[in-house]
């Protein structure tokens, strides 16, 4: 298959791929906005003012909320019905919105959640679109309504104000959606292939994917795709922590084929390929270190097995005959194997498997594909 995005990276014989860096694989952390179904229904007359079409800000509508000498403030408010309910009463509310001051001085932005003044923000002059987020207890809220606008009572200013986010429960924001961004909806496998399920994993403050090393896992349903018998590559970047609690952390496990790190750092890397004749594995240990960024490439063809770290062959073994991995309907787990047992503790945000066994070449070729993003 082809992706336009990736022309460096190999795709022949890709058959799932997922890149938590690229925004047509990752959409962002499963949430829901408790805002208004359509964003348009923010700004309403009276309060901030709609922006013409031409000067929207990524097809959403842009709002310029401003103050006035002796008038009063004008920003984006909303009363989102059940609030507070859907909070619970230990809960939290974090608001976000994008935000940029085309004024030559630093000013500042201020939230309003449910009628709680939830502190100032300062934007620099003349910034480009940035983030702002906010979070409060469910118990400091006293309605539903919520309110962004600009600060200051000595100056006619105006900021602009876009992509509002109300999310309950978070502690922080996630990426923007209109609506609900389901489990299965944050990230694509870019092949088009398979569905990947974020049930059961975790995401860090950033809103970015990352395995707890308890019960986390990413799973993507049994496609005849991952059914893989003499010819496979494996292919990881991972920061695995170095406290990992359980023997033998997955990167993959589809019961016929898995691969997993130890539990000690420097980790090894094992790759088991169960056959006909038995359990056919390709290990080398002290090879991975903790709080490093690795990449790890592992091929089967049916007689070798090979593994590659950060496109260096550190181990081949020749198994004397040509078996096929067996083929199952279990479902694919991604940093664990769906029980507390075998849980990853880190970072995966690459995985990709293909139908071939990956040349040195396009191992070091993909390898240096990604690099300048993982030191």
């Amino acid at each position: 298959m082809a992706l336009s995005h990736s022309p460096k990276i190999v795709t022949d014989g890709l058959v799932f791929m997922y890149d938590t860096g690229d925004g047509k694989s990752y959409k962002g952390e499963p949430t829901t906005n408790y805002g208004p179904a359509s964003f348009g229904d923010w700004g309403t007359e009276g309060t901030a003012e709609r922006i013409a079409t031409g000067n929207t800000y990524k097809g959403q509508p842009t709002y310029n909320c401003r103050t006035e000498v002796g008038v009063t403030y004008k920003g984006i408010d909303k009363t989102v019905t059940g609030l507070r309910t859907a909070a619970g009463s230990s809960g939290t509310v974090t608001v976000s919105c994008m935000i940029r001051n085309n004024n030559s001085t630093a000013y500042n932005t201020s939230a309003y959640i449910g009628h709680d003044f939830s502190g100032n923000i300062s934007i620099a002059a003349n910034s480009d679109w940035q983030k702002i987020q906010w979070t409060v207890n469910q118990s400091s809220m006293n309605n539903d309504y919520v309110e962004f606008r600009p600060y200051t009572n000595n100056a006619s200013i105006y900021l602009e104000m876009t992509m509002p986010m109300v999310e309950v429960n978070k502690g922080h924001a996630t990426q923007f959606v209109d609506g609900t961004r389901s489990t299965t909806q944050g990230l694509i496998d870019r092949t088009g292939n398979t569905t990947i399920d974020l049930s059961n994993a975790s995401f860090d403050s950033n809103a970015q994917m990352t395995f707890d090393g308890t019960n986390d896992y990413a799973e993507v349903a049994d496609q005849n795709s991952l059914d893989l018998t003499t010819a496979m590559s494996f292919e990881f970047v991972v920061k695995p922590d170095s406290s990992q609690s359980n023997p033998y952390p997955r990167l993959i496990d589809k019961s016929v084929y898995l691969l997993h790190l130890t539990s000690t750092s420097p980790f090894g890397v094992y790759q088991n390929i169960y056959t006909s004749g038995g359990l056919r594995q390709t290990g080398i240990s002290s090879v991975v270190t903790a709080g490093n960024w690795n990449h790890i490439v592992c091929t089967y063809d049916g007689q070798y097995g090979k593994i590659y770290v950060d496109a260096e062959l550190v181990k081949t073994i020749d198994f004397g005959s040509v078996l096929a991995c067996n083929t199952n309907s279990s479902s694919l787990k991604i940093a664990g194997d769906g029980t507390t047992n075998r849980p990853l503790n880190g970072e995966m945000p690459i995985s990709k498997i293909y139908n071939k066994v990956l040349t040195a070449a396009e191992v070091l070729q993909n390898y240096n594909a990604t690099k300048s993003r993982f030191s």
